[in-house]
Order: structure tokens, then C-alpha cells, then sequence
């Protein structure tokens, strides 16, 4: 087995050698600023679902491209970013791209605080995009890259992650269709779903999301839409599989030239499947809702989407389990009070069906995240996000199950352990925090130092449930993790 000093060594001559790319690439890129009513948001890179990356990221910031001073007389000095990071071929483009991260953490598996360990984690992850075709009109656009993971105190767990996505947008006469496919082979330890085990949760996630829209007239513009999303588990994981099919018909209307309303009917099947044979028997849930709401530039300073909907969830082959309904919120809302600063809000309500008890259950989720930018010419800039995820599930009835009752007797406090029925009903708390320092000198370079805490916290609305839940040596535990993150990135 490799030792820590071995595989950092191994680990920065990868992370020196791609860092010499940015001593001779000179960028050719004019400056653009960040002005208000900008139509392109920060989009968070934390995710709790872990489907892009095994570990929190710093959330992306807009690019702060900066023309470089033009060096001595060289091959060197002449040599430019696009000479190495994008080549060009009549309507094919291939762009490769290269990031490295080192994330120390003293929690890597998301365990209550009494079997938290430490650990320091590389990932080296490479990659490309192929675009044939317009970026602003028809066009097909494929990306893959490759997650190499290493865990330096805990080599055994040692792993690797693929991401490939395909995406396109094809435009006839009044007739516009835009899709994305993307495929994820995962391996990482999970937080919130938290089962207190001690092996990565494999996993394999695909999502497919197309959208066909009719130009009717200069006002209305009916759309189809269709979805499909399937996760799949390891047996070893504990975790049950999911699949979900949606179709959705709507229509926008053009208020203004920057704002749109629309609204749509939906209907859709979501179908957990057990992973190993001791699992309980599940049913699939019928879908359906509707939505309404608006998107575009609100005023000069806010733009995003606010949408506002109601959701019914069915189980028709299990009778025990009555219809669920819901209200569904969807805010995403840009604010940019300043040139140097803007704030992004993300609110979210919605219906979903739990991996590791398949019942209908609600989640509630809200982001905000902050920039500020440090410098005039963009290059320097501090995020702060706050988040909290609050989510009730469903009850089930288990059981016989042994619990231990506690009891006073004249000589003491004690325990008494008896079979009992029990709801496991509960409701889950996540909040996280995070603060970023980002450096991005160019569109092809960024820096980013940041620190993290995520919180996670529950209880069972059974006090059987809950003396029964604390008498386990598994099961889901309440944990805390602190974190620290350095991230190097390369690519257009």
C-alpha cells in the first residue's frame, strides 16, 4: 500500500503538471463585467444528492475574463488559451478541461459525531466537451469527464466516477426542440439519506429532459414536454431503486418583451424497486399536478422564474396508503443590486418518493447564495451560501418490533423490552453553510479556497419508533461535518 507521502507526491506532480498550462497560455478575452438584469444566474454547486460530484464544490461564479500583458519575444509569449484548450473545425469544436480538489473534511462518511473520522480527499478529474455546430442555434453538444478519487488516510476506498451528457437544440421553421441526456456512474459516501454504514454507495443515475415548442404566434407558444429519471443502487447499498416518467403539456404568453407566463398539466408514474430481498414490498405512485407562473427580467436588477403549483400522489396497488396532495413552489431569482454584487435565491416544494423508506414523502428546500466582488476588474470575489433542506416522511406501520421501554422501579431506572406495532413517520433537518474565495483571472482559469458546515439532524413523530431507532447500532444518526475545500480549474 502507497503511503500519505507517496501518493502526494504522485497526486502534485498531476496538479504541477497541468498548473504550467497557465504560465504560457496567454488569454485573448475582452473584459465582461457583470451588469444588473443579467439573464444567467450563479447556480450552487453543493448538492445534497451528490449527483454531480461525491463532495461539496464551491458554487460557480460568471467568468472574469481579463486581458493579460503580452510578454517578451517568444514562442511563449505568443502562444494563446485557445492554442491548447480549444480546437476548431469548421462547425466541430472539442474543448478539453481538467480540474483538481483537495477536500479535507473531518466526517468523510457522514457519521454521528462519537464514529466521525477525518480524511483528506484528491479528486483529479479530467474531461472534454465536442460541440458540432452553433452554441446559439441548432447544434449537439457532448461532454464526458472522469473523477478519479483518492482518499489519503483511507486508501481502501479508494474509487472513480464517470459523467457523460449529451445535449441538443434543433430549430425548424416555427418548430424548437432542446434536450439533454446525461449518464452518472456514482461512488461516494452519502450524507442525509444517512445509514451509518461504512462502504461507498455505488450508484448509477440517468436523466433525460426534452422540451418541443411551437412558435403559434407572436404571443402564445405551446410546448410538450418529457422527462425521465432513473437511479439505481447497489444491492450492498440498502438503498431502493427509482425510476420516474413525466409528460407535460403547456403553453407561455408573452406579457412583455422580458417577461413570459405560463401554464401547464402534468401526469407521470414514479416506481421504487428493492435492491436485495429483505427489503419491504413497494408500489409505484401515479403523478398528477399543474403549475403556473412567470419567467424573465422582472426590473433592471431582478430576473428568474417564480412558479407556483399542486401536486397529487396515488398508490393505486396498496390500499393502505391513502392520496397525498401538496402545493409545489419553484423559485429561482437573481437580484443584482450593484455592478460588484448580486444575491441568488432558490426555493423549492415538492413530492418525491424516499430511497430508503418508499413512501410519498414533502421536501423543502432553500438556497441563498451571495457574491461579492472584490476588485474593478472582476478577477477577485467572496461567495457565501446558506441552505436548508426540511422534509417530512410519510408513516408507515412496522412491526412486531422488539422495544425497549424504559421504567422506574422502587430499586432504580431501568428497561423493559416487549414487541410492539410502531409508525415510522419523521421529520428530516439538513442546513449547510459555506464561504468561497474565488480567484478567476480569465474564462479558462479558476482558483477556489473555500470552507463548508452541514448540519443534519431528525426525529420520529412515534416515541415507539423513536425508543426502538435509538436502541440501534444502525440506522439513521444525526452528524455534523466541517470541511475544507481547494479547487483548480482549467478549461473554457
Amino acid at each position: 500500500m502507497e503511503t500519505n507521502l507517496t501518493r502526494f507526491r504522485n497526486v502534485g506532480l498531476v496538479a504541477a503538471g497541468v498548473g504550467l498550462l497557465p504560465i504560457f497560455a496567454i488569454a485573448q478575452d475582452a473584459t465582461v463585467p457583470l451588469a444588473p438584469a443579467a439573464s444567467t444566474a450563479l447556480s450552487s454547486g453543493v448538492t445534497s444528492s451528490g449527483v454531480t460530484s461525491p463532495y461539496p464544490s464551491p458554487n460557480d461564479t460568471p467568468p472574469a475574463p481579463q486581458n493579460l500583458p503580452e510578454g517578451s519575444d517568444g514562442f511563449l509569449s505568443r502562444l494563446r488559451a485557445e492554442d491548447v484548450l480549444k480546437y476548431d473545425w469548421g462547425k466541430l469544436q472539442i474543448k478539453p478541461h481538467f480540474s483538481s480538489t483537495i477536500f479535507v473534511t473531518d466526517n468523510f462518511q457522514y457519521r454521528e459525531s462519537k464514529y466521525a473520522a477525518s480524511d483528506e480527499i484528491v479528486s483529479i478529474s479530467p474531461g472534454f466537451q465536442v460541440l458540432y455546430g452553433s452554441q446559439d442555434y441548432n447544434h449537439v453538444l457532448f461532454d464526458y469527464s472522469h473523477d478519479q478519487v483518492l482518499y489519503l488516510s483511507h486508501a481502501n476506498f479508494d474509487t472513480s466516477q464517470d459523467h457523460l451528457k449529451l445535449s441538443d437544440q434543433i430549430t425548424y421553421n416555427r418548430w424548437a426542440l432542446t434536450g439533454t441526456d446525461q449518464i452518472d456512474f456514482l461512488s461516494s459516501f452519502v450524507g442525509v439519506a444517512n445509514l451509518q454504514r461504512t462502504i461507498l454507495i455505488n450508484r448509477q443515475q440517468w436523466v433525460d429532459d426534452y422540451r418541443l415548442v411551437l412558435d403559434a404566434s407572436t404571443r402564445f407558444r405551446p410546448y410538450v414536454e418529457a422527462y425521465h429519471s432513473e437511479l439505481k443502487y447497489d444491492p450492498n447499498s440498502g438503498f431502493y431503486s427509482d425510476q420516474l416518467l413525466r409528460g407535460k403539456l403547456g403553453t407561455s404568453y408573452t406579457l412583455t418583451s422580458r417577461v413570459n407566463l405560463f401554464y401547464d398539466l402534468y401526469y407521470g408514474q414514479e416506481s421504487p424497486s428493492k435492491t436485495a430481498s429483505f427489503q419491504a414490498p413497494v408500489f409505484y405512485n401515479t403523478i398528477l399536478g399543474t403549475s403556473v407562473g412567470a419567467t424573465g427580467e422582472f426590473t433592471t436588477r431582478l430576473n428568474g422564474t417564480i412558479r407556483f403549483g399542486y401536486e397529487n400522489r396515488s398508490v393505486p396497488n396498496n390500499p393502505l396508503v391513502h392520496d397525498r396532495g401538496s402545493p409545489t413552489v419553484e423559485l429561482d431569482l437573481t437580484y443584482v443590486p450593484s455592478y460588484y454584487n448580486q444575491v441568488v435565491l432558490s426555493v423549492a416544494r415538492y413530492t418525491f418518493v424516499s430511497t430508503t423508506s418508499p413512501t410519498t414523502s414533502v421536501g423543502n428546500r432553500l438556497n441563498l447564495t451571495g457574491t461579492q466582488y472584490l476588485t474593478s476588474d472582476l478577477k477577485w470575489a467572496v461567495q457565501l451560501t446558506a441552505g436548508a433542506t426540511l422534509t417530512d416522511y410519510t408513516d408507515t406501520v412496522v412491526g412486531p418490533l422488539l422495544v425497549p421501554f424504559p421504567i422506574h422501579t422502587p430499586s432504580g431506572d431501568g428497561t423493559v423490552s416487549l414487541f410492539s406495532i410502531a409508525h415510522t413517520g419523521r421529520n428530516d433537518q439538513v442546513y449547510d453553510l459555506g464561504l468561497n474565495l474565488n480567484y478567476a483571472p480569465n474564462r479558462w482559469l479558476k482558483v477556489t479556497v473555500g470552507i463548508a458546515f452541514e448540519d443534519y439532524s431528525l426525529s420520529y413523530r412515534d416515541r415507539v419508533y423513536t425508543l426502538f431507532n435509538d436502541s440501534q447500532t444502525v440506522g439513521l444518526k444525526p452528524y455534523q461535518a466541517k470541511s475544507v475545500l481547494m479547487q483548480f480549474s482549467i478549461g473554457f
